[in-house]
């Protein structure tokens, strides 16, 4: 038994209508068939885009949040290491340098007074000791008599500067270098806070 009746034959030609295609058609049938294949592709090159630019914006973001992280990390290491460095610096450096400057302090004190009230004595006050750290000459700069006198109640870093008119301004070395070390440990204290509350 044979199964050729189960297989279509190709040998004989059907029938049917015949189908006449001229140029024009089949260019045409080209054509629309090369616009579809062209929108697909440009459709599949957009979803494309679109899938990368997503991406590559997402590791931007993630970039810049790295590099804002980094910043604030490196500057609140930055105040963390320079802060002991500028404590060390306020208690050592300032006091010699606060007392290499108290005797120009000390003339421009009397000569603003010289210049509100006149030429009337000046009484400087100093601690016990510390009558030979000043050079009463060039106080008054020649325009006024100032005398040093010793005062029991005064420690070596405080000065009276004491008026004939009963003015007095005191002077306290280790009181002003402790009110800049708390500014600057103050500084550091709120910029570290805030570098946190910004990190958080």
């Amino acid at each position: 038994m044979s199964v050729s009746h189960l297989l279509e034959d190709f040998g004989t030609l059907s029938r049917g209508d015949t189908v006449e295609m001229t140029e024009v058609l089949l260019e045409e049938e080209r054509l629309e068939a090369f616009e579809k294949g062209y929108q697909a592709g440009w459709d599949d090159s957009v979803k494309a885009q679109e899938g990368q630019a997503g991406h590559v914006s997402a590791e931007f973001a993630r970039a810049v949040e790295d590099i804002d992280f980094t910043q604030q990390e490196a500057f609140r290491t930055l105040l963390d290491g320079v802060r002991p460095l500028i404590m060390q610096i306020v208690e050592t450096v300032l006091p010699t340098v606060a007392r290499d400057t108290l005797a120009p302090r000390l003339s421009e004190i009397i000569m603003q007074q010289v210049a509100l009230h006149g030429r009337r004595p000046v009484l400087v006050c100093v601690a016990p000791g510390q009558t030979a750290a000043l050079d009463v000459a060039d106080l008054g700069e020649g325009q006024v008599s100032v005398s040093v006198e010793e005062d029991a109640t005064l420690s070596p870093d405080q000065l009276q500067v004491r008026f004939d008119d009963g003015a007095e301004q005191e002077i306290d070395l280790q009181d002003t270098i402790a009110r800049i070390a708390a500014a600057i440990d103050t500084y550091f204290t709120t910029a570290i806070a805030d570098e946190q509350r910004k990190s958080a």
